[in-house]
């Protein structure tokens, strides 16, 4: 169970293999679902900053080590045997001296039935026996993306649900106007158009026009032919175009930059006759949009 949203960053994938390398399970055995939101069981779920794989890495260690540690303790006890004659691996467990072996289904319901050991007493691997993490693995839901399943927040669908896009001011504390909302409106599919006041805050909702429809396409092509005309007189000076501009022009001073990191020579491979260059801007997050 995968407790913070997918984004595009693998971390459905990456929690489930967090989990099975302490636990020993099979990669090909494990299924991936993602959790509802429930913060009263499932805690804070959240993704951002990169911080999800970071904040829950000792978490999901101990709960896969400690889940490994219940199978064993209820085969030893299935098979009257130390615990410690007992070893893992690929969602199997072994009993060498007497040739015993049981998958982890097998007892999984009698490992439910056993103590829940203490933190401390959970023993976590050494890295180097790492079978799983830090090798190539395809994401879990990497055939339901390229085949177009169902996954997202986008392809939710429900009855009688309208779509909604909105055209927001290009600059902030700026106004509408005036827009083409009787043209807009008469559009097919085409249920409301409105002009949005918007808050006045800059990290809430700006003003703008909204637009809603029966279905994403009827909603997007109105966008498209939509026309405002916005009152910019009272709206900041920064805009999207002066942060491109911006950039290009510090892009090109030497002068009180901070290298970073380097690796190699740059100045070597810059040197090369064959060289393929490109400059690349986004105005803002896209996965949020999914």
């Amino acid at each position: 169970m995968a407790r913070n949203p997918e984004m595009g960053q693998g971390v459905k994938t990456a929690f489930a293999l967090i989990i099975a390398e302490e636990l020993d399970a099979r990669w090909e055995d494990v299924q991936v679902e993602q959790v509802p939101v429930d913060p009263a069981v499932y805690g804070n779920q959240f993704s951002g900053g990169s911080l999800s794989v970071a904040t829950s890495w000792m978490t999901l260690r101990h709960a896969g080590a400690g889940a490994r540690s219940m199978l064993v303790a209820a085969a030893a006890k299935r098979w009257d045997v130390p615990s410690s004659e007992i070893t893992t691996g690929g969602s199997q467990l072994r009993h060498q001296r007497s040739g015993r072996t049981a998958s982890y289904g097998d007892l999984a319901s009698d490992a439910a039935a056993m103590p829940v050991p203490e933190l401390a007493q959970v023993r976590l691997k050494d890295r180097k026996d790492f079978k799983l993490l830090g090798k190539r693995h395809k994401g879990v839901d990497s055939h339901k993306i390229a085949t177009g399943q169902p996954l997202l927040g986008i392809d939710v669908q429900v009855p009688n649900m309208l779509v909604a896009v909105f055209q927001k001011c290009p600059s902030v504390y700026g106004k509408v106007t005036s827009a083409n909302l009787e043209t807009i409106r008469s559009l097919p599919g085409v249920t409301h158009a409105f002009v949005v006041e918007g808050t006045g805050k800059p990290t809430e909702c700006l003003a703008g026009v909204g637009i809603v429809a029966r279905n994403t396409w009827a909603a997007l092509s109105a966008k498209r032919k939509l026309e405002v005309v916005w009152d910019l007189d009272s709206a900041s000076k920064d805009s999207w175009t002066q942060y491109v501009r911006q950039a290009a022009e510090l892009s090109k001073q030497a002068q009180g930059a901070q290298v970073v990191q380097a690796i190699g020579s740059v100045d070597e491979l810059l040197a090369n006759e064959r060289k393929v260059e490109g400059s690349y801007t986004y105005g803002s997050l896209s996965q949020p949009h999914v």
